[in-house]
Parts: structure tokens; C-alpha cells; sequence
């Protein structure tokens, strides 16, 4: 791997040949395979930015597409970074995981509560 990529293996194991693995670095398409033999274990090697990059792992079939039964998990240096299995594909949006640095997943910005008022002279 290039100096501050570490290795990572993407364990996949599919019951259908529609499954496609993909994997975005920060929402750009950086790493796809399919044609995977059904139901064997397939490992896919690669070097990722995992200290400064956002990565999201998909198992899918695309939209409008037959998913299948699926599982792939991520592992790098020993430690699984992340996994699904079940049903995968057909637009699925849990058909996906991230690693990397990714942060705290954006949520709405709720509305700042009030601080409570305190009365300080208190009415006799």
C-alpha cells in the first residue's frame, strides 16, 4: 500500500451473481467488483485512507435490480471494521456500511432549548 494507505480485505460472500461490491471514498465510485462465485468466500484487497477518508461498503444490485442473500464484512490489520449480511440490493439503502473517518453522521441541528429562567428575587 502507498504511504498512509492500510490494507483492507472485504470478506464477501453472495447468493446471487446480481450482487455488485462497491465501495465511494467521499461519494466517488473508488472500488467495484461483482461476478462473484455464489455462495464462496471472496476476498477483495485494497488500500484505503482509513485515517483521514470516509468510505462507504455497499453489497448491491443497483435499483430495479433482484438483490440476494449477501454478507461482507471489512477487516483491516486483524479488526473488523464493520459487516452486513442478509438481504442485499434492489436499492436498499441498508445495503451499506462506512469505515474510515467518517464523524458523527450529520443530523438536523435541533433547536437550542432555552435555559431555564431562574427568579432570583423570589415574591415574598
Amino acid at each position: 500500500c502507498p504511504s498512509g494507505d492500510i490494507p483492507v480485505v472485504f470478506n464477501v460472500k453472495t447468493s446471487s451473481a446480481a450482487l455488485v461490491l462497491e465501495v465511494y471514498e467521499d461519494g466517488q465510485l473508488f472500488l467495484q467488483q461483482g461476478d462473484f462465485p455464489t455462495n464462496e468466500n471472496v476476498a477483495v484487497e485494497s488500500c484505503l485512507d482509513l485515517n483521514n477518508i470516509c468510505y462507504e461498503v455497499r453489497l448491491t444490485s443497483g435499483c430495479g435490480a433482484l438483490g440476494g442473500m449477501g454478507y461482507v464484512n471489512a477487516f483491516s490489520e486483524g479488526d473488523e471494521l464493520g459487516s452486513l449480511s442478509g438481504v442485499m440490493g434492489g436499492c436498499s439503502p441498508t445495503d451499506r456500511f462506512e469505515i474510515g473517518n467518517c464523524g458523527p453522521t450529520p443530523s438536523p441541528t435541533p433547536e437550542p432549548t432555552p435555559a431555564p429562567t431562574l427568579d432570583l428575587n423570589p415574591a415574598p
